[in-house]
C-alpha cells in the first residue's frame, strides 16, 4: 500500500503551519533579548562559541520530552558568511567555528567586531517553535605591528625657518583595534638635539605625527639631515615599526651681494663715440641659486644726469657712453650704483661712481627743445584752428666754447612755423601760417643752430606736429545729382538709389547721417546710416512723371555741417493707359468723284503713356465690308477708288487704335463719311433776262418800296443750290437794297436831290458751293419827277399800268429811239403771251382752292404787351379803297394769352412820342401791335392770282412775279378779319389821343408762319403824323431771323421804322432813318 500522497499532504500542512508560527513568533518575541557569545580571533576551527539551548533557558521552558525533541538550525542556512564561520549542533544547539577567524579581515578597523544570525528551535513532537537571535563578538589580539606607508619620506626646510617649526608627516597604521593593541608612542632614533616628534590624537582613533625643529638651521653649514622615527603599540608582546626621514635644508637669501670696492672713479673724453666702454663695476653673493644671481642698476633714490649720459649694463656692470659728450667737457658726474640679487626678498648693496668728462677741442652748439604740450618727447598736438602766433615750444641753445665758437644762431625749416628770438632765453616756436589738417596732417619741423667758428659747427633738433581736426568741412556727396528710374505702379519699399557722402574731417566731425528734405514728402524713405533711399508710395507716371528732391548729409560735429545733393527719380512708364480717340464719333464729308489716293481725313488719338507705350497705330475694323476707303497705320484715311454718290451717300468706318506696349492696349471708334454733291452747276438768272431791263420810279417813292425781284435757279441740291443775291456794282450812295435771300430790290433810303438820275446796278447771284459759282445781270433804274405820268416797265414781262409810287417811264435809255417801233411790237406780243399764261395759272389755282377746306391768310404777326389776365381785343383799320372794294369796318375780338417772355424797349431820346412816355414797357401792360395781311375768300369771278390782284399802286412791284409766286405760307384765316391783299397795323387798347395807323409788312420766307409769335416782331405804336422808333434793350431775335425777310443788324440797339400806307413816304426823318446801319425796315407790300 502506497502512502506517499498522504505524506506529501501532511508535509504541506506542516510547512504552512511553520510559516504561520514564524510570523507569530516574530510579532510576539521581537522585543526579546539576543544571545551574545564572545570569541577571540585567530582560534582554530571547531572552537566552541556557545550553547543556544543553555543560554536561552529553553530547558526550563518545556517538558523533558519536548526538550529532547527540539531541533536547532540556522534560519537561513544559505547565508555564506554565517556558514563559512559557524556551525550549530541540531540536537543540543552548540555553536562552533568552522575556520580561523581574522578580526581585521572581517571587520576592518571597526572598534567592535560583531556577527549576527538567527537560530530556529522547533519540536518534532509538538507545535513548539522559537527563533533566537545570536550575536558573536570577536575580540582582538595584538597580532599586527605598526606600519608606515610609505616607509621613507623627504622634507625640505628653509634655513630661515623659526625655532619649533613643525613639519607634518604621515603617522603609522596598526590593524589591531583592541584595547592597548594600537599605536601608542613615537620616537626619533638620532639627531635628537635638532629634532623631536609630536603626536596629536583624533576622535576617530587616528593621529597626526609632526617633526619639531629644535634649533636653527644654517644651509651654509649643513644642508641635509637623515634619521628614523619608531612607532610602538601597547600590546603584549609590544610590536614596532620605523620611518626613515630625510630633512634637506634649503637656501634662504640671507646674504647681500658685495662690491669689490666701495667707490669707482672713471674718466671719459668728450669725443668718445657712442657705446664706448669707460669702466666696469663688480659684486659677489655667497648665497646659492637665484639668491646668488646679481644684476646692476643706478640708484633710484639719487638720480643724476650721469644716468642720461652713460648706460650701465645690468649683467656685466659695464659703463658705456649713451649720449654725446661734446657739451659735457670739464664736468664731473657722481652717482650711486646698486648690486641686487634675485632672492625673495632681494638683497642690495651700493657703491659710488665718479665720472670726469675730459675737454679735448671745439664742440657744436647744444640745442634743447621744450614743447608746450607733448604726446611724446618730440611730438605735439595742434588744432587746425590754432590762430597765427600760437606758441608751440621753446628752443634753448648752449655752447661752452669761447670767442666766435660760442656765438650761435638758429633757423627753423618749416612752411607753417617760425622762430622768435627771446633775449638771452633762446627762441620761441610760433605758428606762422594757418594749419589745415585736410591738406597736411603732420609737420616735421627741424631747428638747426650754427656757431660762428671756422669751420662752423651745427646742431639740430626735430619734432613732429600732429594737426588735430575741427569741424570745418561740409560733407560732400559723390555726385551732385543722382539720376535713377522707378517703374510706375511698383510696390512700396522699392530700392531707389544709394547715396554716399564724404567728410574730410575726423571722428564725429566726419561721421555722417543722411536725411531727406521736406520736398521729398512722405513718398520716400532713407536709411540714416547707409544712405539707401526706398520708395514709400506707388507712383503713376501719368500723374507725375518725375520726382525731384534734396537729400542731406549732416555730420555729427558740435556745430554740424550739411551737404546736399539732388535726387531725380524718373518714373518709368508701363503700358497701363488705353489709347483713346480724340473724337470717337467723327464725321468727314467727302465730295463725290474724289479720285483714288485722296487724303480725306486723319484719325487722332491720345495715349497718356510714354515712349513705345505711347506709339499708336490705326487700322480699319470692317471685316467683310466693301468700303472705298483705306485707313493707314498713321491714321490717314484715303480713298482707294473713285467715290460715286450713286453707290452710297454715307459710309460707317469702324476703326481701332492700339499702342505698341507689351501687351498692347486698344480702343475703338467710328468714322462717318458723308458723300457730298459737287457744285457742278452755276446759277441761272431767269428774271430779268433782258439786257436793258429798266425800272422807272418817281422821286417821291416811299422808302421800302419794292422795285423788282431777281429770280434765279440752280440745278444743284443742298448748299450747292442755295442762292445768295447781292448788288455787285453801281449802287452809289446805297440808295437801293437787295434782299440776299429773296432777290427783292427795294428803296432803302429817302431819295434826295443829290442822288443820281440814272443807275446801272450789277446784280450778282452766287451759290453756296465750293468752289462758289456766280451769275450776273444788269438792272437800269431811272428816277423821274413825281408829275411825270406812269408807264409800263421797259421789257418787263407780265406788268400792267397802275397808280403806285414807283413806276416805269416811256422814256427809253439813250440810244434806244431808233428801236421804238421794234420795242412796241415786242411789247405787244409779250403782253398777249403773258395774259394767256396768267389766265391758265388762275384757272389752275381756282381748282386748287376749291379743294382746300380751311381758309388761309398770307401772314399774321402779332405783338404782345397786355397783362396776362386781360383778354386781347384787336381793331382792324380799313382804307377807303378797301371799303369801295366791299370791305367794311369791323371790330374783331380774340382772346389769347401771350407767351411769357420778357422784352423791354428803350425809346430813342430824340423821338417825340407822347405814347412812349406814358406807356409801361414791362412784359404786361405795354402797348401791343398786331400786323396782318388779309385776303378775302376767293370767288369764281375774282382774279386774286394775277400779278395785279390786290395791288394799291399802278407801278411794277419790282419783284418780277406775283405774290403767289413768292410761295408765302398760308395760315388759317383769323375769325372776324377780312380784306384785300393789304397790310394793316392795329393796336390794342390805345390811348384816346392815338390815331389808328396802317403799317405795311412783307414776309417772303416759308418759315414766317412758325415765327409769327417771335419777340422780334414786336414794334412800338406810331401816330398818323410821323413815325416813331424804339430801342430794344436786348436782342430777342434768333440767329436765323434773316429767314423772315428782315435785314438784321448784329449791334445791340435795333431801330424799327414804320411807314404809312399811301403814295410816297410820310413823316420820315432822314437823320433818324438809317438803313445803312442795319435797321429793321418794314417794307410796303
Amino acid at each position: 500500500m502506497d502512502f506517499r500522497p498522504a505524506v506529501s499532504w501532511n508535509a504541506q500542512r506542516i510547512l504552512l503551519l511553520l510559516v504561520f508560527n514564524i510570523a507569530l513568533y516574530h510579532i510576539v518575541s521581537s522585543k526579546q533579548d539576543d544571545l551574545v557569545f564572545r570569541l577571540v580571533e585567530e582560534q582554530p576551527a571547531g572552537t566552541f562559541v556557545g550553547s543556544v539551548s543553555n543560554s536561552s533557558g529553553i530547558v526550563h521552558a518545556v517538558s523533558g520530552d519536548v526538550f529532547r525533541s527540539l531541533v536547532y538550525t540556522f534560519l537561513n542556512p544559505n547565508t555564506l558568511e554565517t556558514a563559512s564561520m559557524f556551525s550549530i549542533n541540531k540536537r543540543n544547539g552548540a555553536v562552533y567555528t568552522t575556520s580561523k577567524i581574522d578580526r581585521e579581515r572581517i571587520c576592518d578597523l571597526s572598534l567592535v567586531c560583531e556577527k549576527q544570525f538567527d537560530v530556529m528551535v522547533q519540536s518534532n513532537v509538538s507545535s513548539y517553535l522559537k527563533i533566537l537571535s545570536v550575536k558573536v563578538v570577536i575580540d582582538d589580539i595584538n597580532d599586527n605591528q605598526p606600519i608606515f606607508q610609505p616607509s621613507e619620506v623627504t622634507k625640505y626646510v628653509v634655513e630661515s625657518d623659526i625655532l619649533n617649526r613643525k613639519l607634518s608627516i604621515h603617522s603609522a597604521h596598526d590593524m589591531d583595534t583592541g584595547a592597548g593593541n594600537g599605536v601608542k608612542t613615537y620616537r626619533i632614533m638620532s639627531h635628537t638635539n635638532m629634532f623631536d616628534t609630536e603626536v596629536e590624537n583624533k576622535l576617530d582613533g587616528s593621529s597626526d605625527l609632526k617633526i619639531v625643529i629644535l634649533k636653527p638651521l644654517d644651509r651654509e653649514k649643513q644642508d641635509k639631515y637623515t634619521f628614523k622615527i619608531e612607532a610602538s603599540d601597547g600590546g603584549s608582546p609590544r610590536r614596532t615599526g620605523t620611518l626613515t626621514v630625510h630633512v634637506k635644508v634649503k637656501d634662504y637669501n640671507d646674504n647681500a651681494p658685495v662690491f669689490t670696492q666701495t667707490e669707482y672713479n672713471f674718466s671719459a673724453a668728450e669725443t668718445l663715440p657712442l657705446n664706448s666702454v669707460i669702466g666696469q663695476i663688480s659684486a659677489s653673493d655667497v648665497d646659492m641659486g637665484r639668491n646668488a644671481q646679481t644684476f646692476y642698476r643706478y640708484s633710484s633714490v639719487r638720480p643724476s644726469k650721469l644716468d642720461e649720459l652713460f648706460s650701465l649694463d645690468e649683467y656685466s656692470g659695464e659703463l658705456r657712453v649713451m649720449s654725446p659728450l661734446q657739451y659735457e667737457s670739464g664736468q664731473i658726474y657722481e652717482t650711486v650704483v646698486e648690486a641686487v640679487d634675485r632672492g625673495v626678498p632681494p638683497l642690495t648693496s651700493q657703491a659710488k661712481v665718479f665720472i670726469r668728462v675730459l675737454d679735448v677741442g671745439n664742440t657744436p652748439p647744444k640745442v634743447n627743445l621744450v614743447l608746450k604740450k607733448t604726446v611724446y618727447s618730440d611730438t605735439i598736438l595742434l588744432s587746425e584752428g590754432s590762430p597765427i602766433d600760437t606758441f608751440v615750444g621753446h628752443v634753448k641753445v648752449e655752447d661752452n666754447d669761447s670767442g666766435l665758437n660760442g656765438i650761435v644762431s638758429c633757423t627753423i625749416y618749416s612752411t607753417h612755423f617760425s622762430l622768435n628770438e627771446l633775449e638771452g632765453k633762446g627762441y620761441a616756436i610760433l605758428v606762422s601760417r594757418q594749419l589745415d589738417r585736410e591738406v597736411i596732417q603732420q609737420h616735421n619741423v627741424t631747428v638747426v643752430c650754427y656757431d660762428s667758428g671756422s669751420p662752423s659747427l651745427k646742431s639740430s633738433v626735430s619734432f613732429l606736429v600732429i594737426v588735430t581736426d575741427i569741424n570745418d568741412n561740409n560733407p560732400v556727396f559723390s555726385r551732385p545729382v543722382y539720376y535713377t528710374r522707378l517703374a510706375e505702379n511698383a510696390p512700396v519699399n522699392q530700392f531707389i538709389v544709394k547715396v554716399s557722402a564724404q567728410d574730410d574731417d575726423l571722428g564725429v566731425n566726419g561721421d555722417i547721417s543722411y536725411r531727406l528734405n521736406m520736398d521729398a514728402g512722405s513718398m520716400f524713405t532713407i536709411s540714416s546710416v547707409t544712405g539707401i533711399i526706398k520708395s514709400n508710395a506707388v507712383f503713376d507716371r501719368e500723374t507725375i512723371s518725375e520726382m525731384k528732391f534734396i537729400v542731406k548729409a549732416v555730420d555729427h560735429g558740435t556745430n554740424p555741417n550739411t551737404g546736399t545733393a539732388t535726387v531725380i527719380v524718373i518714373i518709368a512708364d508701363r503700358n497701363d493707359r488705353v489709347p483713346e480717340f480724340v473724337n470717337k464719333q467723327q464725321t468727314i464729308r467727302v465730295p463725290e468723284l474724289t479720285p483714288p489716293g485722296t487724303n480725306v481725313g486723319k484719325l487722332s488719338a491720345t495715349d497718356e503713356d510714354k515712349g513705345r507705350n505711347a506709339e499708336m497705330e490705326f487700322m480699319l475694323d470692317n471685316p467683310g465690308v466693301d468700303i472705298p476707303f483705306v485707313v493707314f497705320s498713321n491714321g490717314v484715311i484715303k480713298t482707294n477708288r473713285v467715290i460715286l454718290i450713286e453707290n452710297a451717300t454715307e459710309y460707317l468706318l469702324k476703326v481701332v487704335v492700339f499702342d505698341k506696349g507689351r501687351p498692347p492696349l486698344s480702343s475703338y471708334g467710328n468714322v462717318t463719311i458723308i458723300i457730298t454733291e459737287v457744285n457742278k452747276n452755276s446759277p441761272v438768272i431767269v428774271f430779268p433776262t433782258h439786257p436793258t431791263y429798266s425800272v422807272r420810279i418817281t422821286t417821291d417813292a416811299e422808302v421800302g418800296s419794292n422795285l423788282s425781284r431777281i429770280v434765279a435757279t440752280d440745278k444743284d441740291d443742298g448748299p450747292n443750290g442755295k442762292l445768295t443775291y447781292g448788288i455787285a456794282d453801281g449802287n452809289e450812295g446805297n440808295l437801293f437794297g437787295l434782299d440776299n435771300s429773296t432777290g427783292v430790290l427795294y428803296i432803302q433810303r429817302r431819295i434826295t436831290l443829290e442822288d443820281e438820275k440814272r443807275y446801272k446796278l450789277t446784280i450778282s447771284v452766287h451759290d453756296g458751293g465750293k468752289p462758289e459759282r456766280e451769275a450776273r445781270t444788269e438792272v437800269y433804274i431811272i428816277l423821274e419827277p413825281a408829275v411825270i405820268p406812269k408807264v409800263l416797265h421797259t421789257g418787263a414781262p407780265g406788268t400792267a399800268p397802275g397808280n403806285g409810287t414807283a413806276g416805269a417811264s416811256s422814256e427809253l435809255l439813250p440810244g434806244a429811239h431808233n428801236f421804238m417801233v421794234i420795242a412796241g411790237i415786242v411789247a405787244g406780243v409779250t403782253i398777249v403771251a403773258i395774259v394767256i399764261i396768267v389766265s391758265v395759272i388762275v384757272l389752275i389755282r381756282r381748282t386748287d382752292n376749291r379743294r382746300r377746306p380751311v381758309e388761309m391768310v398770307k401772314t399774321g404777326v402779332q405783338e404782345e404787351g397786355d397783362t396776362p389776365d386781360e383778354p386781347h381785343r384787336v381793331w382792324v383799320d380799313v382804307s377807303p379803297e378797301d371799303i369801295k372794294a366791299g370791305f367794311g369796318e369791323k371790330r374783331v375780338e380774340r382772346n389769347r394769352r401771350p407767351p411769357e417772355k420778357k422784352l423791354q424797349f428803350e425809346p430813342d431820346s430824340n423821338a417825340s412820342d407822347s405814347f412812349l412816355k406814358k406807356t409801361d414797357v414791362n412784359n404786361f401792360g405795354k402797348q401791343e401791335f398786331l400786323t396782318f395781311k388779309m385776303k378775302q375768300n376767293p370767288s369764281p369771278i375774282d382774279d386774286v392770282r394775277s400779278d395785279t390782284s390786290g395791288e394799291t399802286t399802278a407801278s411794277d412791284s419790282g419783284r418780277g412775279c406775283s405774290e403767289d409766286d413768292i410761295q408765302l405760307v398760308q395760315i388759317p384765316r383769323m375769325k372776324g378779319l377780312k380784306g384785300t391783299y393789304h397790310s394793316y397795323s392795329t393796336n390794342v387798347d390805345p390811348p384816346p389821343h392815338v390815331t389808328q395807323t396802317s403799317i405795311l409788312t412783307t414776309f417772303a420766307s416759308p418759315k414766317m408762319a412758325e415765327k409769327q409769335r417771335s419777340p422780334c416782331f414786336r414794334s412800338i405804336h406810331t401816330n398818323p403824323e410821323a413815325y416813331s422808333s424804339g430801342t430794344l434793350e436786348r436782342d430777342p431775335c434768333p440767329p436765323d431771323f434773316s429767314d423772315v425777310g428782315f435785314d438784321r443788324n448784329p449791334a445791340k440797339d435795333r431801330h424799327v421804322t414804320f411807314v404809312k400806307t399811301g403814295l410816297g413816304v410820310s413823316g420820315t426823318d432822314k437823320d433818324r432813318f438809317r438803313p445803312d446801319a442795319g435797321d429793321y425796315t418794314m417794307l410796303k407790300s
